[in-house]
């Protein structure tokens, strides 16, 4: 909703996962601070699961090469999160860039989906899959766009920082987590929201589609499919049958879905399976926005540079070191 110069987002759902890395009151959010400093100031948390964020309605520029690069480190460090924790459908709707104290920061309003079992950065939803990037979404913004460019060199630089400082306290942090989500509903996503987005714009596109029938009643009554389950028993997922009435996705339904559980606490915390995720992930970044060659070499992952018009960086190698 847009009034008087500013937007103000609500969410009707579960807040749970918001309020562990946003409220200033979680020890979750509290620990993580000095990494990643999340600020829950500007939300508005209600009673129930709900919550109300109030944001200036303004396009973010950044004023100075310093803001670029503050704002793609913060970038980095959150992509870096999302990878440890499990975070998905962190699609474009969901993220924005937010001024703290006049420093950039990246956001995310729409932590749902955590232990999700990714298997590379692109599975969070944070970039793209498409060759030609994602829609323009300008329109939205009076036709304006933001005066902002990427610095890749320092979004690889926020990931590996992040990782890097979070090390000596991942996998007690990572327990402390899992412990809080156990009772709680973590929302489970099993195709790209936007088809679900295409099907309410176009319905005839349900009269020939693949969904599931727990999908289409859902849609049918005009909203995004939303399935979800509780930790402790990931593999009984549940859905809204209708208004306030929980019902449990058929073992049918959940095979065309090619459901899969939710990492469990041994899998989330394994060395060598977050080890491959890292150097993937830092892989990835590298070839995405860098034009760099990743090369894993044991426990060394070695960036060679190549020529780009791009990107201005001021170092020819970067030589990551990350032991176990």
């Amino acid at each position: 909703m847009l009034c008087e110069g500013r937007a103000y987002l609500h969410k009707p759902r579960s807040t749970h996962l918001e309020k562990l890395f946003l409220d200033p009151t979680s020890p979750i959010a509290s620990e993580l601070h000095s990494l990643y400093p999340l600020n829950g100031d500007y939300y508005s948390w209600n009673e129930g699961n709900s919550y109300c964020l109030e944001l200036e309605n303004s396009v973010f520029d950044c004023k100075s090469d310093f803001e670029s690069q503050f704002a793609s480190v913060s970038l980095g460090k959150f992509v870096a999160l999302s990878l440890i924790v499990g975070f998905t459908d962190l699609h474009r709707e969901n993220c924005f860039f937010i001024r703290d104290n006049k420093i950039p920061y990246f956001y995310s309003i729409d932590l749902e989906s955590i232990f999700y079992p990714l298997n590379s950065l692109f599975d969070t939803g944070i970039f793209c899959k498409n060759r030609y990037g994602d829609q323009d979404i300008s329109g939205y913004l009076a036709n304006t766009a933001s005066n902002f460019k990427f610095s890749g060199s320092h979004i690889l630089d926020g990931f590996v920082q992040f990782w890097s400082e979070l090390l000596p306290i991942r996998t007690e942090l990572i327990k402390k987590i899992y412990s809080e989500m156990l009772d709680k509903p973590i929302r489970l996503i099993f195709q790209d929201t936007m088809i679900y987005r295409n099907a309410l714009i176009n319905p005839s596109m349900l009269l020939n589609s693949d969904f599931t029938k727990e999908e289409l009643i859902q849609l049918i009554a005009g909203d995004i499919p939303y399935f979800f389950c509780f930790h402790q028993n990931s593999t009984e997922v549940l859905y809204y049958s209708s208004e306030n009435t929980i019902s449990v996705v058929s073992v049918e339904s959940l095979r065309q879905m090619k459901f899969k559980s939710l990492l469990t606490e041994k899998q989330i915390t394994d060395d060598s399976k977050q080890l491959k995720l890292f150097q993937i992930g830092a892989a990835q970044l590298a070839k995405k926005f860098l034009n760099l060659n990743g090369h894993i070499r044991g426990n060394y992952f070695d960036l060679s540079l190549s020529e780009s018009n791009i990107f201005q960086l001021n170092t020819s190698v970067c030589k990551i070191l990350f032991r176990t």
